[in-house]
């Protein structure tokens, strides 16, 4: 049972890889439509929120936790997992205060959306990126070899994948005193 189980969950990963590599074309999309936003409509979060972060398409796993309303922008653009509601808050932040900022790095970064899309966000609002790095513990994905490859050929960004997960045991000692 156990191995009928492994191997179910290995072909759904295989699809699912299929099928980001079949989306990653909306990546330069995404890339073009950030690269289009006017400074106005990078800091008006209701227009963020409505509008231009669904458009980018939204995460289609455990839906149970989405808002039904996102519904016809799930499986859809880049995958974003995170609420509009609360990403355009952020982004719209990112957008007031991006000069100075010379790298990000994305912990976590799954497929890759939210990862290109900060990436492409800073990039377009005044930051001076040199180094962005997703890391993760699963190879690099279709979103991710597509952006990486992008940015090599347009910018002067060194982009670096880290595949690696390494559980930490962490030691708290407390002193009295």
């Amino acid at each position: 049972m156990l191995n009928a189980q492994l191997a179910q969950a290995d072909r759904y990963q295989a699809d699912r890889y299929q099928r980001f590599a079949d989306l990653a074309v909306t990546v330069g999309d995404a890339i073009n439509a950030i690269a289009g936003l006017n400074p106005a409509q990078r800091t008006d979060v209701d227009f963020l929120e409505r509008e231009f972060i669904p458009a980018l398409g939204l995460n289609d796993e455990l839906l149970h936790e989405q808002p039904p309303e996102l519904a016809p922008n799930f499986g859809k653009g880049l995958h974003l997992w995170q609420y509009p509601n609360q990403l355009a808050a952020y982004l719209a932040w990112l957008a007031r205060n991006a000069s100075g900022i010379s790298s990000y790095m994305e912990i976590g970064c799954r497929w890759g959306g939210m990862f290109i899309l900060v990436t492409e966000w800073l990039r377009n609002s005044g930051a001076d990126l040199k180094t962005v790095i997703a890391l993760d513990p699963i190879a690099p994905t279709p979103f991710i070899s597509t952006y990486f490859d992008l940015l090599q050929q347009q910018a002067a960004i060194e982009p670096i994948y880290i595949q690696d997960f390494r559980p930490r045991r962490w030691s708290v000692r407390m002193s009295t005193g």
